[in-house]
């Protein structure tokens, strides 16, 4: 098992109602250590429990775990939900694929329907791949940018979503690469 550290935490917009709610406390974020797996399918892709160390970030900081029933059935359920300052907060964290930002926008759009108050969609802005280094915090604003300008999903909507960039870094502060997840992978086989 290897690990990292969420860090550098970026946010937009910065000017909608999610971001004027969750500034007070995501203000507060600093490192969150999560550990990573390696499957040995689909490209020995990684697996983490950052949504679980986020979540209990966010619930020593003040927020209270919580839970909302969807509406509409998902394959996946969100990742995590608390309420904090009178609100409920999804959390939805995508860490491995970036054509799968529109779908995330989509179970927002679902979490919201289902009585959840805000969203926030967690992206790394270093995803080491076995192609390349993606950055989907980047990837994600185009998305959320062109929902809004092409009008695909509710102004509503997108005005209590919140998207959340972090980097990953190693353990001594080096951020993740292509070479760095080709090694742990290769430490793996052996």
């Amino acid at each position: 098992m290897h690990k990292l550290v969420a860090t550098n935490w970026k946010f937009h917009p910065t000017d909608n109602l999610a971001a004027s709610v969750l500034s007070p406390i995501f203000s507060k974020l600093s490192e969150v250590e999560f550990s990573i797996t390696i499957g040995d399918k689909n490209s020995n892709s990684f697996d983490s429990n950052l949504d679980h160390q986020i979540k209990n970030t966010l619930l020593s900081l003040g927020a209270v775990e919580d839970k909302i029933s969807i509406i509409d059935a998902l394959s996946k359920e969100y990742d995590f939900v608390v309420s904090y300052s009178g609100h409920k907060i999804v959390g939805e964290i995508e860490k491995t694929n970036r054509e799968k930002i529109l779908y995330d926008l989509l179970k927002c759009h679902m979490y919201l329907n289902s009585g959840a108050s805000l969203a926030t969609l967690f992206l790394p802005t270093n995803y080491a791949h076995s192609n390349g280094v993606w950055n989907l915090y980047d990837e994600g604003i185009k998305r959320f940018d062109q929902c809004l300008r092409y009008d695909f999903g509710l102004t509503f909507y997108f005005k209590r979503i919140l998207l959340v960039g972090f980097d990953q870094v190693t353990s001594d502060g080096t951020r993740m690469t292509k070479a760095i997840r080709a090694k742990w992978v290769k430490e793996e086989k052996n």
